[in-house]
């Protein structure tokens, strides 16, 4: 252990608030947030500034005064306390770190603390991940206590690197408390093992009530807490049982317990009673943690969506109006997406002055507020590739004036420039007046076409007919129903029948009717287990949707030297399916307010399962890909991401509607002729209106 020291002097000011914001406070609330604004006061969340400029606080413990945490820069790992006080706190310097060594559990008192360490052996040549655990103990200034190898010395729980700590505590006694999965130790503070206790029928969590004694929570049996008897090293009855909660922190004051919830946080005391915390009208779903402190104070540990690390807020109070709310408007054919409400949330923890509302409207509903009254028209409008507005799309509101280009608030940006977007991306999102959505991220959408039946690479919806229907009858295209096959070549290749931009169709056309006979004759009405025994083999055997570069790369390694990277017809050998699009509206009074949270949606990269949209991002993934797969694949795949520029139409309701008249085709009730007048005739009138 490094035994450095850093002094850092912090203001009075630094957790100061008014009464009421006190713990015990018994004030109406809603949602767990205070309901009670005016034009004198209104309480808001005031970010915490790190010492040293370190970052991620976690595992944290209110001991007396000072507020007790692991907190991290790029290299090193520390334990730290800020007091509320004007007195000195503390930084000290614990371990060099990686992604591969960390601290995984912490656990602080008056006059010490202990940490877990946590090192990975990842896997080589088939073998398996292992885990390595070490013990630690130190006094406040940072001098070792002990180290305790725990594979070597308590071999039995974690020998062959099985086992993690889910808990640490310090007791009142000076004893430390290691959970795992199955069992319960107990530590002096020169590491000797006092205590084990088994664990394996429940599961627990460990927690401080306001006075120190250790509580366990049994997350098994509906939220149970029981006390723990250290004499008897057992777990007690029940003290409290059958609230619910997501998170149970150490109380103060009036409390034993601060409990949070979806709805909001409640102080509990041991005989069951419960008061709502008074906290600001914010949506805490990204709320790790709520301290007291011994002033009264709330102090507040949430999630950044951004960075995946966890900040530090004070509750205060704020003089003046209610912030200024801003819409943004969602369909409500579709539950709204958590990492959207993460999203909202980070925003309003982040800013006093303006507030983000999220409005689920149906087509109708948001289409009269678009013709009627500008003070209607949300100020963000979210388009989703999936059940989202059928009629209301982005090209009908970039035609119509409704969305607002993003480029002059681009071109002003420090975080997201038009040169900063993956070229392929750009092109798809641009119009010929400029970007008017983003997405938070994509996917790739491609497939794998056998060698051996000679598809041209970025063939057009022309090649793959000629292909298909020279297949020999014991080859079939893939494993699909005639409906199923149909619909997900029309979200390919809408383009070949449909020019928004225009609002005009062709589908009685040639291709048209050899597409649906194509169908008919190779695709059987629904799937069975004899559907596809004639196929020794398929032709499109890899279909996928990517997320990910080292997925892409998975998959060119598995086809090997058996399949060719052709891609979707006419899609340059992939297509983007996009998240969520997110625009302006003209209407909007506040483009600049509203302009930070699109900005800071479009540049995620930590919390989605989708590519991000930056090449930065791209360009830094290239030199730990060439570790781990050949160049040419590596090349292979970011060329892919690179090149694709065709948007996937999931969102249009068009390829629903031709499957949905197909079927008297298909049934043999109509021609190919007859069907396809009638879905020109049914497109039409939808591109119309």
């Amino acid at each position: 252990m490094k035994k450095h020291r850093i002094l850092v002097v912090l203001l009075t000011a630094l957790f100061a608030i008014s009464s009421s914001g006190c713990s015990g406070s018994n004030q109406e609330t809603q949602s767990g947030a205070q309901s009670q604004e005016s034009n004198e006061y209104r309480l808001a969340y005031e970010k915490i500034q790190m010492p040293n400029g370190l970052v991620n606080p976690r595992h944290m413990e209110m001991v007396g005064d000072n507020l007790w945490f692991i907190a991290q820069d790029d290299s090193t790992q520390y334990a730290c306390a800020i007091s509320e006080n004007d007195a000195e706190s503390s930084v000290v310097s614990l371990l060099d770190w990686n992604q591969n060594k960390l601290i995984t559990q912490a656990a602080f008192a008056e006059n010490c603390f202990c940490y877990a360490v946590t090192e990975y052996s990842p896997a080589k040549n088939g073998a398996k991940t292992q885990m390595f655990t070490t013990l630690y103990a130190a006094n406040v200034d940072g001098t070792e206590k002990f180290s305790l190898s725990l594979d070597e010395n308590i071999s039995q729980e974690f020998s062959g690197g099985t086992s993690y700590v889910s808990g640490i505590e310090i007791s009142n006694s000076d004893t430390i408390l290691l959970s795992t999965a199955t069992t319960l130790f107990q530590f002096d503070l020169s590491g000797n093992l006092i205590n084990t206790l088994d664990l394996s029928d429940h599961e627990y969590l460990m927690v401080k009530s306001r006075d120190g004694e250790i509580f366990m929570q049994d997350v098994t049996s509906a939220y149970e807490l029981h006390k723990f008897d250290l004499e008897s090293f057992s777990v007690g009855d029940a003290v409290l049982d059958g609230f619910d909660y997501n998170t149970l922190c150490r109380g103060a004051d009036a409390y034993d317990f601060i409990a949070i919830s979806d709805s909001g946080a409640v102080g509990l005391t041991m005989d069951g009673t419960s008061s709502p915390i008074e906290l600001p009208p914010n949506d805490i779903s990204a709320v790790q943690e709520i301290f007291t402190t011994t002033n009264g104070a709330y102090i507040i540990s949430h999630m950044n969506l951004q960075s995946t690390y966890n900040e530090l807020y004070k509750v205060v109070t704020s003089p003046g109006d209610s912030p200024t709310v801003l819409t943004l408007a969602v369909s409500n054919e579709k539950s709204t997406e958590e990492i959207l409400k993460l999203m909202v949330s980070q925003y309003n923890f982040e800013h006093t002055d303006y507030k983000i509302e999220i409005v689920e409207l149906s087509d109708d509903e948001l289409s009269k507020r678009l013709v009627s009254d500008a003070n209607t028209v949300p100020d963000m409008l979210l388009f989703s590739n999936m059940n989202g507005w059928q009629q209301i799309t982005t090209d009908m509101c970039i035609k119509n004036g409704i969305l607002q280009s993003l480029d002059p608030f681009m071109e002003k940006s420090e975080k997201l420039q038009k040169k900063d977007l993956i070229q392929g991306v750009c092109n798809a999102l641009e119009s010929e007046s400029g970007i008017y959505t983003l997405p938070y991220g994509f996917r790739i959408r491609t497939i794998y076409v056998r060698d051996t039946y000679n598809a041209p690479e970025n063939w057009t919806l022309s090649d793959m007919l000629n292909v298909t229907e020279a297949l020999p009858e014991n080859v079939a295209v893939t494993e699909s129903t005639k409906s199923e096959f149909l619909q997900e070549v029309m979200q390919w290749c809408l383009h070949d029948f449909v020019d928004p931009a225009a609002s005009t169709c062709d589908f009685e056309n040639t291709t048209f009717y050899r597409l649906l006979e194509l169908c008919n004759e190779r695709f059987p009405d629904e799937f069975s287990e004899t559907a596809f025994e004639y196929a020794d083999e398929f032709l499109l055997n890899f279909a996928f949707s990517a997320d990910s570069l080292t997925m892409l790369c998975d998959t060119l390694e598995m086809a090997g030297d058996q399949a060719t990277f052709t891609g979707f017809p006419d899609a340059n050998g992939g297509q983007l399916l996009l998240t969520p699009l997110i625009g302006i509206t003209q209407s909007c009074e506040y483009p600049d307010a509203v302009w930070e949270f699109v900005e800071s949606y479009a540049t995620m990269q930590n919390a989605s399962v989708y590519l991000p949209i930056s090449q930065s991002y791209l360009d830094s993934q290239e030199a730990w890909l060439n570790e781990m797969y050949s160049t040419e694949i590596v090349n292979r795949a970011i060329s892919l991401v690179e090149e694709a520029t065709t948007v996937t139409e999931d969102y249009s309701p068009i390829p629903y509607i031709v499957v949905e008249e197909a079927q008297a085709y298909f049934s043999g009730d109509k021609s190919a002729e007859d069907v396809a007048k009638i879905i020109q005739s049914r497109i039409s009138i939808y591109l119309s209106e």
